[in-house]
């Protein structure tokens, strides 16, 4: 059962609560690259995407899911951009 939702402005949030960090990390990269792959009608127009994986540790709560995720996501953006980072 994944969720996928906005969360933020231009953020969102992608829940995979039975799937492995590993196998997130592939479904992520697969998103990534499918989103830079495509073409508009607009001259120079690219989108990319910054993607930040976690996974559930032990005793958390989803705030601090959510901040680590975050904190990655924000790593990602200020390094380099279209990128996954876990």
């Amino acid at each position: 059962m994944d969720v996928v939702g906005r969360y933020g402005g231009e953020e969102f949030i992608v829940l995979f609560p039975e799937t492995p960090l590993i196998a997130s990390r592939l479904v992520a990269e697969k998103m990534r690259s499918a989103v830079a792959a495509l073409r508009f009608e607009i001259e120079n127009l690219t989108v990319t995407i910054s993607i930040g994986i976690t996974g559930y540790e032990d005793a958390e709560n989803s705030e601090a899911l959510i901040a680590r995720a975050d904190s990655l996501l924000y790593h990602v953006k200020r390094s380099g951009k279209n990128r996954v980072e876990s």
